[in-house]
């Protein structure tokens, strides 16, 4: 098993080294990156088992407008991540009611949600959902994992205290590869 997992951040560090170096040159853009990454968090999570959720797919929820093309949405329903079948699901309206959630084992939360961010993250702080965003300071917020674009590259910066508060870990080989944040206090206006 250690072996697999070693295996997978080898492949999400040659993605990085890959898409760092050659996604100009290759024609790929920063949204399809940035779909790459999320899509992979889910080979690195561990989620707890719930009674209401199903064994056999991984639910990934995109929440607010799909920054990510339609073909590359398409190419990642159906494959599998640790034994599970993905299944995407578009909440472009940006509402997500409750029963909707226990489908959102990760939940990419768009820019078009940026005002609403505090509310989404706070409504969701205790959920076993793994939150991801390019929203700048997503995590400083109490969100997960925010994608940040340096340079022609793509970095991200993990908040391992939402992750704890949610129930959930994610593998410590990521963990190196990420700049470690933590929850700012909300400021009241």
């Amino acid at each position: 098993m250690k072996i697999w997992n070693c295996l997978g951040v080898l492949i999400l560090v040659s993605l990085q080294l890959l898409f760092s170096a050659q996604a100009t040159e290759a024609g790929i853009d920063e949204n399809t990156m940035k779909a790459v990454y999320s899509f992979s968090f889910g080979k690195f999570t561990h989620w707890p088992e719930l009674p209401n959720q199903r064994a056999d797919k991984l639910g990934f929820c995109i929440f607010g407008e799909n920054p990510f093309s339609r073909t590359v949405v398409d190419s990642y329903e159906g494959r599998i991540i640790k034994g599970r079948k993905l299944r995407i699901q578009i909440f472009d309206s940006g509402l997500l009611a409750d029963d909707a959630l226990p489908e959102c084992q990760i939940l990419y939360v768009s820019q078009s949600e940026k005002m609403r961010i505090r509310q989404v993250i706070d409504s969701l702080s205790h959920q076993p959902i793994l939150t991801v965003s390019d929203i700048q300071g997503f995590s400083n917020q109490g969100g997960m994992i925010t994608l940040v674009k340096s340079d022609d590259r793509i970095t991200f910066e993990i908040n391992p205290g939402a992750l704890t508060r949610a129930g959930i870990s994610i593998s410590s080989k990521i963990l190196e590869l990420a700049k470690v944040v933590h929850t700012e206090p909300a400021v009241d206006d």
